[in-house]
């Protein structure tokens, strides 16, 4: 409870930065456009001729298998290159605010920018590795099974704090895994956490606006009012949208925050000292 109570209170930091610049809301917005452009283009131009229609049986051979794997890798590679660069240039912002400056979206996306390369770099690394360890996982028994999931919790642990290494410190991909790594043995955990805090707390009122949001539209429909209902559907896919996007942004400036003291930097303003004490209290 005293771990979840504290990542509480990083989240309300967290929440006071972004009241400041609710601009940084702008760059999850961004990202999910770019994801979902990125991934309709590759497969209006590139992919629709290959794969399979939907109602079409055939059998696969050794060389379709490994054009599928290789179009399913493209897609996620796309979405995860996309989604590590605007982290990036929300982080950047976060550190420009935690830093005293005053962070513009343009300064952020220069910022990811210049890292492209190196973003590119990890993002094929991040996504052999998700693929891999996927299929790994699904030719395993419930145990093998049960030892991959631990696995990739291992990955996603060891990974957590790779966006501010690649902002910072303008190393190649495997440093910046490392680097990352060697931050989670010094917090042992922490981190993830207060992400945990983050995620439970945005998943608690995720929830209640969509129950809501479906309660008025059954009761709507039920009392034949359609444009009320139709009102109520709209105002909850626009919440939830608005809420997802809140989400983001607290938790690029959370992972900001982390990482600032992880390094030795002090204690951002608006964070409490304690907390950030505690997260990163050594083994």
């Amino acid at each position: 409870m005293g771990k979840l109570e504290r990542s509480w209170r990083l989240v309300r930091a967290s929440w006071s930065i972004l009241r400041l610049d609710p601009k940084l809301m702008l760059i999850p917005v961004l990202s999910t456009l770019c994801i979902v452009g990125a991934v309709g283009a590759i497969y209006v131009f590139g992919l629709r001729d290959v794969l399979p229609d939907g109602d079409e049986v055939i059998e696969l051979t050794p060389g379709m298998l490994a054009a599928l794997f290789f179009a399913l890798w493209t897609f996620v590679l796309a979405a995860t290159f996309f989604g590590l660069f605007f982290n990036c240039a929300l982080v950047a912002c976060a550190l420009i605010r935690l830093e005293g400056g005053q962070p513009t979206l343009l300064a952020g996306l220069r910022i990811a920018a210049a890292r492209s390369g190196t973003i590119f770099g990890y993002a094929i690394l991040a996504t052999t590795v998700g693929l891999v360890l996927r299929l790994i996982e699904e030719r395993l028994s419930i145990f093998g099974k049960i030892g991959m999931v631990l696995i990739g919790s291992a990955w996603a642990l060891a990974t957590f704090l790779v966006v501010p290494v690649l902002v910072v410190e303008n190393v190649g991909p495997i440093q910046a895994l490392r680097n990352s790594a060697g931050l989670l043995r010094r917090t042992w955990g922490e981190n993830a956490v207060g992400q945990g805090g983050l995620n439970l707390f945005t998943g608690i009122v995720f929830v209640c606006v969509a129950s809501g949001g479906c309660l008025a539209f059954s009761v709507a429909i039920s009392a034949g009012l359609t444009a009320v209902a139709l009102a109520a559907l709209v105002a909850t896919v626009v919440v939830a949208a608005l809420l997802l996007t809140v989400s983001a942004a607290l938790s690029g400036i959370y992972i900001a925050a982390l990482y600032r003291y992880a390094k030795g930097d002090g204690i951002p303003a608006p964070f409490d000292d304690g907390a950030l004490q505690a997260s990163f209290r050594s083994r």
